[in-house]
């Protein structure tokens, strides 16, 4: 991880709208708090450790192209066929079904799936 990017980066990033990376602390589990309009350029994220069961409001960020799930709670991973722009993600630890993998492999073409 690049040494200017802290775990909380969400603060700098709103004020300023600039596109970039964004990791939350630990434990977040509750994406409805997070401001998604407001980082609407973000082009990394990663919520690994989080404990998330929804990620529906991920479907929003567009212009994401590494997205990293790793050891949370995930059973549907179909909000993210959506992200076109997505190069990587990294949903490796989570109880989806492994159809569901597939799925995503044949939406996002150009991306990288880890699971």
């Amino acid at each position: 991880m690049c040494p200017m990017w802290g775990k909380n980066t969400f603060e700098f990033l709103t004020q300023k709208n600039l596109k970039g990376k964004y990791t939350t602390g630990r434990q977040q589990k509750d994406l409805s708090k997070i401001k998604f309009n407001e980082l609407e350029r973000i082009m990394f994220l990663d919520l690994s450790g989080n404990q998330l069961i929804d990620i529906s409001p991920l479907k929003e960020l567009e212009q994401l192209e590494i997205l990293v799930l790793n050891t949370n709670q995930l059973s549907d991973s179909s909000p993210l066929k959506e992200l076109n722009n997505l190069r990587e993600l990294y949903i490796m630890g989570n109880p989806v079904p492994g159809g569901q993998i597939g799925a995503l492999r044949q939406s996002l073409l150009m991306c990288d799936i880890w699971g």
